[in-house]
């Protein structure tokens, strides 16, 4: 599946009501597909079934945080709460149509954390970073 990309510094992503502006400096907001969106199958004599998956609007979406900003510390205390937290957010990126300005948009539910931050800090790399992957279970894009 291929990813879709935004660029983190012209796009609005909320995630459980909280509002994202700490990405690292040229950090891009990735969606990426897990499913194919139907599959067929074809039997011996020819013919054709197609069916729409029930999982075609699961994504993954990955996010890079400046390690230790106030947005990384909000990510972790949501992975350090009781319990899995789920909750819903959408992302918003502006792009031109025709000509005129409009807004790309995603609204998600059942969002959850699914991979947290590895501790790769090294000497040759100027920035910290906190890159944290959540899966989302219903992603809907409107134009």
């Amino acid at each position: 599946m291929s990813v879709i990309v935004y660029p983190s510094g012209a796009s609005t992503l909320i995630l459980n009501g909280f509002a994202f502006t700490g990405f690292a400096e040229g950090s891009e907001i990735a969606l990426e597909p897990l499913n194919p969106l139907s599959e067929a199958s074809i039997s011996q004599d020819g013919g054709m079934s197609i069916n729409e998956r029930i999982d075609r609007d699961v994504y993954d979406l990955t996010i890079r945080l400046q390690r230790n900003c106030p947005d990384d510390a909000m990510v972790n205390l949501w992975r350090n709460a009781p319990g899995i937290m789920v909750f819903d957010g959408s992302l918003k990126c502006p792009m031109i149509r025709d000509g005129k300005p409009t807004t790309e948009s995603w609204q998600f539910s059942t969002v959850r954390i699914t991979t947290q931050p590895g501790s790769d800090v090294n000497n040759q790399d100027a920035e910290n970073v906190s890159e944290w992957k959540f899966n989302i279970r219903v992603g809907r894009r409107m134009v």
